[in-house]
């Protein structure tokens, strides 16, 4: 992720911005959403981010990951919120 092209880099940052938006909506209306996510998305986001050189799409995927943590804390099922926090 580190020599994007420009129409990439742009793409990319569209995409995350996206999903930041996304996931922060469902996070405001308490969507319990977390069903199909596993402890592998949360891991591709953490290792995306760290190996991203681009400023923007690190900070919306940071963003979603919070979102996330938010949508997991609230969810109605706490023992694999929990389990998913504590192993990521």
């Amino acid at each position: 992720m580190s020599c994007l092209e420009s129409s990439e880099r742009e793409f990319l940052e569209s995409a995350t911005a996206a999903l930041r938006a996304t996931l922060q909506r469902l996070s405001q209306a308490r969507v319990p959403c977390t069903r199909d996510l596993t402890q592998e998305d949360l891991q591709l986001m953490f290792k995306s981010e760290q190996r991203c050189s681009d400023a923007n799409v690190r900070a919306n995927l940071i963003r979603s990951v919070g979102s996330l943590g938010l949508i997991l804390v609230n969810s109605t099922d706490m023992t694999t919120a929990h389990a998913m926090i504590k192993v990521s």
